[in-house]
């Protein structure tokens, strides 16, 4: 009988044991009535900050894209002898002008103006201005020299301002203020 005794008392021990823990979590749930909720609430989070890195994604690689076909579109359309080496006015501001363009189309579609939006201006600066075989960073090095000169800034403010014509899809020819340096000044 002492057997059958203990294994009632480990029986009773366990028993009491499942009643505590049931209680114990009964009255975690009336503390926090949200407890259940916790998991779905995180796979929500989860999946919205998911979403918004892809959505993020799909604006930056949009916006590389805009700043590549618009590189495509000057070299298509604007004179290339005015890029050639010993031009540099207008080298300088076809540069100046493709940061500024890059500015306002990256601010227009909410996306940050980094290092990633610049690599295809690096490449061109370097492309013009350097060894010819497009390296990001000497053409990164080459763009800072000529932050601040005069023909690149003229190209920096009015790539700005047919960037942001093109942003707002107004109309207005895109590129005419480049359009018009080469142009009248070529």
């Amino acid at each position: 009988m002492g057997n059958f005794v203990d294994g009632l008392s480990f029986a009773t021990i366990v028993l009491v044991v499942i009643v505590v823990v049931r209680i114990a979590f009964v009255i975690m749930q009336r503390r926090d009535p949200d407890a259940g909720n916790v998991t779905l609430l995180r796979d929500r989070q989860d999946r919205t900050e998911e979403a918004w890195m892809h959505r993020n994604k799909v604006l930056k690689d949009r916006a590389v894209w805009k700043m590549i076909r618009t590189i495509e579109l000057c070299r298509e359309n604007l004179n290339p002898a005015l890029l050639a080496p010993g031009q540099d006015r207008h080298i300088h501001y076809y540069l100046g002008y493709l940061l500024g363009f890059a500015e306002a189309v990256s601010l227009a579609d909410g996306v940050e103006f980094d290092r990633i939006l610049r690599l295809p201006i690096y490449l061109e600066t370097s492309k013009l201005l350097g060894d010819g075989h497009g390296d990001v960073q000497e053409g990164a090095e080459m763009l800072v020299k000529l932050s601040g000169s005069e023909f690149f800034e003229l190209g920096r403010r009015e790539g700005v301002l047919d960037g942001t014509d093109a942003a707002e899809d107004n109309g207005e020819r895109y590129f005419h203020r480049i359009d018009s340096f080469f142009n009248d000044r070529g």
